[in-house]
Protein backbone atom coordinates (compact mmCIF):
# COMPACT_ATOMS: atom_id res chain seq x y z
CA UNK A 1 0.00 0.00 0.00
CA UNK A 2 1.64 3.19 -0.82
CA UNK A 3 0.59 6.13 1.87
CA UNK A 4 -0.36 9.43 -0.20
CA UNK A 5 -1.65 11.17 2.32
CA UNK A 6 -0.66 12.62 5.83
CA UNK A 7 -3.04 14.49 7.78
CA UNK A 8 -1.62 15.94 11.37
CA UNK A 9 -2.57 17.23 14.67
CA UNK A 10 -1.14 21.27 15.40
CA UNK A 11 -1.21 21.19 19.18
CA UNK A 12 1.49 18.79 21.05
CA UNK A 13 2.24 16.97 17.61
CA UNK A 14 3.77 19.54 15.48
CA UNK A 15 3.58 22.62 18.04
CA UNK A 16 4.64 22.56 21.95
CA UNK A 17 2.09 24.28 23.06
CA UNK A 18 -0.29 21.72 25.93
CA UNK A 19 1.21 23.77 29.05
CA UNK A 20 0.88 27.12 27.40
CA UNK A 21 -3.10 26.44 26.67
CA UNK A 22 -3.60 25.25 29.80
CA UNK A 23 -1.83 28.43 31.10
CA UNK A 24 -4.43 30.24 28.99
CA UNK A 25 -7.33 28.47 30.14
CA UNK A 26 -6.49 28.87 33.58
CA UNK A 27 -5.51 32.59 33.58
CA UNK A 28 -9.19 32.70 31.96
CA UNK A 29 -11.50 30.86 34.42
CA UNK A 30 -9.17 32.86 37.46
CA UNK A 31 -9.63 36.12 35.70
CA UNK A 32 -13.49 35.66 35.75
CA UNK A 33 -13.65 34.47 39.23
CA UNK A 34 -13.47 30.54 38.91
CA UNK A 35 -10.67 28.29 40.59
CA UNK A 36 -9.50 25.47 38.86
CA UNK A 37 -6.83 23.35 39.45
CA UNK A 38 -3.93 23.75 36.70
CA UNK A 39 -3.64 20.15 36.73
CA UNK A 40 -6.61 19.20 35.79
CA UNK A 41 -7.02 21.87 32.46
CA UNK A 42 -3.80 20.41 30.85
CA UNK A 43 -5.38 16.88 31.40
CA UNK A 44 -8.07 18.05 28.92
CA UNK A 45 -6.28 19.96 26.56
CA UNK A 46 -6.95 18.83 22.94
CA UNK A 47 -10.59 18.91 23.45
CA UNK A 48 -12.74 21.89 22.04
CA UNK A 49 -12.43 25.24 24.77
CA UNK A 50 -16.25 24.48 24.83
CA UNK A 51 -15.88 20.78 26.60
CA UNK A 52 -13.14 22.02 28.54
CA UNK A 53 -15.14 24.93 30.01
CA UNK A 54 -17.74 22.40 30.57
CA UNK A 55 -15.91 19.70 32.03
CA UNK A 56 -14.47 21.74 34.25
CA UNK A 57 -17.02 24.01 35.47
CA UNK A 58 -20.43 22.83 34.24
CA UNK A 59 -22.87 23.69 31.46
CA UNK A 60 -23.88 26.78 32.96
CA UNK A 61 -20.22 28.19 32.36
CA UNK A 62 -20.66 28.07 28.78
CA UNK A 63 -22.98 30.86 28.85
CA UNK A 64 -19.94 33.19 29.81
CA UNK A 65 -18.09 31.03 26.81
CA UNK A 66 -17.44 33.82 24.80
CA UNK A 67 -15.89 35.56 27.55
CA UNK A 68 -13.54 32.70 28.52
CA UNK A 69 -12.52 32.47 25.02
CA UNK A 70 -11.42 36.09 24.35
CA UNK A 71 -9.15 36.20 27.74
CA UNK A 72 -7.58 33.07 27.08
CA UNK A 73 -6.48 33.56 23.62
CA UNK A 74 -5.32 37.31 24.89
CA UNK A 75 -3.12 35.42 27.23
CA UNK A 76 -2.14 32.44 24.02
CA UNK A 77 -1.28 34.91 21.97
CA UNK A 78 1.27 36.64 24.58
CA UNK A 79 2.82 33.36 25.60
CA UNK A 80 2.89 32.90 21.77
CA UNK A 81 4.85 36.16 21.17
CA UNK A 82 7.20 35.85 24.37
CA UNK A 83 8.32 32.61 22.73
CA UNK A 84 6.92 30.63 25.41
CA UNK A 85 5.25 28.14 22.74
CA UNK A 86 7.74 26.12 20.53
CA UNK A 87 8.09 23.94 17.03
CA UNK A 88 8.76 20.20 18.33
CA UNK A 89 12.53 19.28 17.13
CA UNK A 90 12.49 18.76 12.90
CA UNK A 91 8.80 19.73 12.20
CA UNK A 92 10.05 21.95 9.36
CA UNK A 93 12.71 19.10 8.03
CA UNK A 94 10.06 17.12 8.17
CA UNK A 95 6.69 18.40 6.92
CA UNK A 96 9.58 20.04 3.89
CA UNK A 97 10.57 15.82 3.15
CA UNK A 98 7.06 15.30 2.92
CA UNK A 99 6.15 17.72 0.47
CA UNK A 100 9.28 16.65 -1.78
CA UNK A 101 8.07 13.26 -1.64
CA UNK A 102 4.82 14.31 -3.35
CA UNK A 103 2.75 13.57 -0.46
CA UNK A 104 -0.57 15.52 0.20
CA UNK A 105 -0.49 16.90 3.39
CA UNK A 106 -3.61 18.24 5.49
CA UNK A 107 -4.14 19.57 9.24
CA UNK A 108 -7.06 18.92 11.66
CA UNK A 109 -7.27 20.74 14.74
CA UNK A 110 -9.07 21.56 17.55
CA UNK A 111 -7.85 25.09 17.60
CA UNK A 112 -10.36 27.59 15.85
CA UNK A 113 -10.53 29.50 12.89
CA UNK A 114 -9.38 32.43 14.33
CA UNK A 115 -6.42 31.38 16.18
CA UNK A 116 -5.55 28.74 14.02
CA UNK A 117 -4.04 30.94 10.87
CA UNK A 118 -1.88 32.96 13.25
CA UNK A 119 -0.24 30.44 15.00
CA UNK A 120 0.50 28.80 11.56
CA UNK A 121 1.80 32.46 10.41
CA UNK A 122 3.80 32.80 13.47
CA UNK A 123 5.28 29.65 12.89
CA UNK A 124 5.44 29.85 8.62
CA UNK A 125 3.94 26.57 8.74
CA UNK A 126 0.77 27.29 6.51
CA UNK A 127 1.85 26.83 2.91
CA UNK A 128 3.09 22.89 4.29
CA UNK A 129 -0.51 22.42 4.12
CA UNK A 130 -2.46 21.43 1.01
CA UNK A 131 -5.73 21.87 3.81
CA UNK A 132 -6.64 23.05 6.98
CA UNK A 133 -9.94 22.46 9.25
CA UNK A 134 -9.76 24.30 12.45
CA UNK A 135 -11.83 22.86 14.97
CA UNK A 136 -14.85 25.20 14.74
CA UNK A 137 -15.74 24.24 11.10
CA UNK A 138 -17.26 20.46 12.27
CA UNK A 139 -20.02 20.35 14.60
CA UNK A 140 -18.67 17.28 16.77
CA UNK A 141 -14.82 18.31 17.96
CA UNK A 142 -12.44 15.52 19.27
CA UNK A 143 -12.32 12.89 20.49
CA UNK A 144 -15.30 12.34 17.94
CA UNK A 145 -13.54 11.62 14.29
CA UNK A 146 -15.60 13.93 12.12
CA UNK A 147 -12.12 16.43 12.17
CA UNK A 148 -10.62 13.95 10.54
CA UNK A 149 -12.91 12.82 8.10
CA UNK A 150 -13.23 15.82 6.82
CA UNK A 151 -9.37 16.57 6.45
CA UNK A 152 -9.49 12.89 4.28
CA UNK A 153 -12.10 13.85 2.32
CA UNK A 154 -11.22 17.51 1.61
CA UNK A 155 -7.75 15.70 0.48
CA UNK A 156 -10.11 13.32 -2.00
CA UNK A 157 -8.45 10.68 0.16
CA UNK A 158 -10.70 7.66 1.38
CA UNK A 159 -9.21 6.19 4.52
CA UNK A 160 -11.89 3.17 3.78
CA UNK A 161 -10.15 2.50 0.56
CA UNK A 162 -6.61 3.13 1.60
CA UNK A 163 -6.88 1.19 4.49
CA UNK A 164 -9.14 -1.85 3.73
CA UNK A 165 -6.58 -4.20 3.65
CA UNK A 166 -5.99 -3.99 7.04
CA UNK A 167 -9.64 -4.11 8.29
Amino acid sequence: MKIVAIVFDLDGTLVDSAKSHAISWYESFRSLGYNVNLDNVLDLIGLPGYEIVKRLLGQNALKKYSKFRAIKDKVYFKLLKEGRIKLFNDVLLTLKSLKNMGLKLGLASSTPSHAIYIVLDYFKLRNYFDIIIPGDVVERGKPHPDIFIKAFNELKISPHKNFSNYL
